[in-house]
């Protein structure tokens, strides 16, 4: 069995379908889950991603693309 991409794309388990996707969502971004916003961090061990957020001092910093992370986090839980 072979698959498109547009079937990985669509598989229900995301939450909707995407008819395309975006080659140009943003360039890579950090999103601090202690203060809840996109932030600059401070590289603490580059080979393990381990980030400082320099608003807060926290280390709870996810990174992605700024779309990817607004999609994510402005979603209600």
């Amino acid at each position: 069995m072979t698959s498109s991409y547009n079937d990985l794309v669509n598989v229900a388990s995301f939450w909707k379908k995407r008819e395309y996707f975006d080659t140009e969502r943003g360039n890579i971004a950090h999103y601090c889950r202690d203060c809840k916003k996109n932030v600059d961090v401070e590289v603490l061990n580059e080979e393990l991603a381990k980030f400082r957020c320099l608003v807060c001092s926290g280390v709870h910093i996810a990174t992605g693309t700024a779309v990817s992370l607004q999609e994510h986090y402005s979603k209600k839980r």
